[in-house]
């Protein structure tokens, strides 16, 4: 959890009232002399950072009834007595006071937070882990350690390619300077190339420009024998455009004229179509035709209204009894069919009473023979299957009945059903001898065919426009449409194409007289005549634009012989030199550099092998992996004992000079160590104790990796120099990564300006 203390403000507390201060990244020195009020405000800060502080009404001021204040964290405002950290975490990480500070003593809270910490952990996870599943976690670590130790084969190996890469540096080295010899050699016989190509260049320029020069009189001289005629360029274009206008559009008037003939032959071949059916249908105009046509339509919708009407009753007449005789054959034949149901099921019923009388016949029959030689419990039992023998008889003889009975009642039901098939049969061959169909379905297709055959033989001529009388009219309909339209169209076509033509020769008139005029105007005769002069014209124009090239090209050889006078070097030469320069640089830059060795490599790959030995011996007794695991996650929960002796060990070290090694407790109670554990007041100063106290906070900080503001409250006062700048050191560490705020009397702290000055 990352805090920084960016604003505190003082309501009243203590001596401070209406107080407020900044505070920024990495050291704020506060300083003030003794009784100032730096522990006021650093138990200011305390309290409203945790929300505890002994002798809180201790700070209530007597003279104002003002009490309180908020502290800024973060851009987040905290209230006084808001509770913002863990009060017993932040007093064992990041709170140093002046005075009567037994963090040594160690703390069961604090031990419990610590165990949690770890407990969170990849280490502690890993081997919960084992405890879960103990086999799959160790090959799992297994496979990561084989990994590390690849990783840290390759690294050896990098630092013998390293090794290898340095011995080829000081041989790419001895071979750069050889190198560079080889191109200064090359660079002086470059350098007389260089030259005598200089001189052979000058030779061609001066050959190239005597040739041009050459070209140049016999261009003049053919221009002199042209003779200049300005022609203005618009108006001969416009004369060329208006010509090949006047050759297209006398194309364009024959193929109009073509298309003109070809529907002018078509309108012929639409109106003597339209005269044949005119012909045909004996009519001498259109609206006579069409009214012929509406007349077929009302003889045909005439004819099929009384075919209708017989059809109609025809049907009435006969359709009545037909759906009575129909009705009636439906109710006979379900009730023939629930009756030949109900016969089976008492068929059915009646054999099985077959069988059973047959058997309690049996049965009665050999239970009297028996009932002779035994006792009279035989002969009880012989009597009930008699009388359940009477009974099932009197029940079969029932059955029997009632099965004769059906039989009558299904014989003549199918007498019945007999006598309305022949009914129904007898009105159909009525209808046959009537009408000519034998069924009423065929009797409407019947009449359809009748109605078409009298419309046909009526009007033969319709038969060739569809089979069928409305087909047929319709047809005609549709065919005299299509003529009538065709012919309108071509007539339309006709129009627009001789409107075209007219349109098309007043143009060509047009234009043709005002090239004439153009021509005229310009002293031609024709256009024949004009397109020789203009080629005259753009001949003259080729040969100006070639001699104006030549001018250009000597213009350029006299440049380029300019510059090869000033060309003292060639880009051969400059890439010489360049090469030489950058051989140069690169032996400047080979410093071989000072290669180290791999003691830590191999340290480590001697403990990573040891491990992954004993972990291959773990995976040999997994049955008993589990309780070991156990009590390495035991272990590792109080592993921070060990890491916490040794930040104390160098940091006494660090401070003192001399090896002190100290014995840290799981409730953190540190002891020094030796054949008895001491406790740290009896053996150690109060100067010596407060730096120890500072590096333990310090270590358990790191620990949890809180990053809470250090606040230090003039505990460092009775060092001596060198300690103080020791301890300043130290800040300087802590305060890369936290915020450090250094309440002090000591101006040997003043290493910057303080943030505040309490006086």
């Amino acid at each position: 959890m990352d805090v920084r203390v960016e604003r505190v403000v003082i309501e009243g507390f203590g001596k401070f009232e209406d107080f407020a201060v900044e505070f920024e990244e990495g050291i704020n020195i506060v300083y003030g002399r003794n009784s100032t009020g730096k522990t006021t405000l650093a138990s200011f800060i305390r309290y409203c950072l945790t929300g505890s502080l002994e002798g809180l009404e201790d700070f209530r001021p007597w003279h104002s009834r003002k009490f309180g204040g908020k502290v800024t964290v973060d851009g987040k405002e905290v209230r006084f007595g808001e509770s913002l950290i863990d009060p017993d975490e932040f007093f064992f990480t990041s709170f140093l006071p002046e005075s009567g500070d037994y963090s040594y003593e160690g703390s069961e809270k604090m031990m419990k937070i610590l165990k949690e910490h770890r407990y969170r952990t990849e280490t502690a996870s890993f081997y919960r882990g084992i405890l879960e599943n103990s086999f799959e976690g160790l090959q799992r670590r297994e496979r990561e350690i084989t990994s590390l130790i690849e990783e840290l084969e390759k690294k050896l190996e990098e630092w013998n390619e390293r090794r290898g890469m340095l011995e080829r540096v000081l041989a790419e080295k001895n071979k750069l300077l050889q190198e560079l010899e080889d191109r200064k050699k090359k660079f002086l016989i470059e350098m007389q190339d260089f030259t005598n190509e200089r001189k052979r260049r000058l030779a061609d320029i001066d050959t190239e420009i005597e040739k041009l020069y050459l070209e140049q009189e016999t261009i003049q001289r053919e221009l002199e024998r042209i003779p200049y005629k300005p022609l203005p360029p618009k108006i001969c274009e416009e004369i060329v455009e208006k010509t090949e206008k006047l050759s297209f559009s006398a194309r364009r008037r024959e193929e109009l004229l073509r298309e003109i003939d070809n529907l002018t032959r078509k309108l012929t071949e639409t109106r003597e179509k339209i005269k044949e059916l005119m012909v045909q249908f004996e009519v001498e105009n259109l609206e006579e035709f069409k009214l012929k046509i509406e007349n077929i339509k009302l003889q045909l919708e005439v004819l099929r209204e009384k075919k209708r009407r017989e059809l109609k009753e025809v049907l009435e007449r006969l359709k009545r009894p037909l759906e009575s005789i129909e009705s009636e054959l439906n109710e006979v034949n379900e009730e023939m069919v629930k009756v030949g149901e109900t016969l089976a099921r008492k068929d059915k019923k009646l054999s099985l009473l077959r069988v059973f009388l047959f058997s309690m016949a049996m049965f009665s029959l050999v239970s009297t023979l028996f009932s002779l030689f035994s006792s009279r419990y035989l002969l009880i039992l012989t009597a009930l299957g008699l009388s359940l023998t009477g009974v099932l008889f009197w029940k079969y003889l029932s059955t029997k009945k009632e099965c004769v009975r059906m039989e009558k009642n299904l014989s003549e039901l199918t007498t019945k059903r007999k006598d309305l098939m022949e009914r129904r049969s007898s009105i159909m061959r009525e209808l046959k001898e009537s009408i000519g169909v034998e069924d009423l379905n065929s009797l409407e297709e019947s009449l359809r065919k009748d109605l078409n055959s009298e419309i046909l033989r009526k009007y033969p001529y319709l038969s060739v426009f569809g089979k069928d009388p409305e087909s047929a009219v319709g047809g005609l309909e549709k065919r005299l449409n299509e003529l009538l339209m065709s012919k309108e169209a071509i007539e339309t076509a006709l129009i627009e194409k001789k409107k075209a033509v007219e349109e098309l020769e007043g143009f060509m008139n047009r234009t043709e007289s005002e090239v004439k005029i153009a021509l005229a105007e310009m002293g031609f005769s024709s256009v024949e005549e004009m397109r020789e002069a203009i080629e005259l014209q753009r001949k003259r124009e080729v040969l100006e634009k070639e001699l104006k090239e030549i001018e250009n090209r000597l213009r350029r050889l006299m440049d380029e012989r300019k510059e090869v006078e000033k060309l003292f070097s060639s880009p051969k030469l400059d890439s010489l030199r360049r090469e030489m320069e950058i051989l140069e640089r690169r032996i400047e830059d080979i410093r071989p550099e000072r290669l180290e060795e791999p003691w830590d490599i191999l340290e480590e790959l001697y403990r990573k092998r040891v491990e992954l030995a004993l972990i291959s011996k773990k995976i040999s007794y997994v049955p008993h992996l589990k309780e070991k695991a156990k009590k390495l996650l035991e272990e590792f929960l109080e592993g921070y004992t060990k890491e916490i002796e040794v930040d104390l060990a160098e940091g006494y070290k660090r401070f003192f000079g001399t090896v002190m090694n100290f014995k840290v407790h799981p409730n953190l109670k540190v002891r020094v160590k030796g054949y008895e554990e001491k406790p740290l007041s009896r053996t150690m100063s109060k100067s010596c104790l407060t730096l120890l106290v500072f590096l333990l906070k310090k270590s358990v900080s790191e620990l949890l990796g809180t990053e809470y503001p250090l606040v230090i409250d003039n505990c460092f006062v009775d060092l001596d120099d060198e300690r103080v700048e020791k301890v300043w050191e130290l800040l300087v560490e802590v305060s890369q990564k936290r915020q450090v705020i250094l309440f002090t009397s000591d101006k040997r702290f003043l290493k910057k300006d303080p943030v505040l000055v309490l006086s």
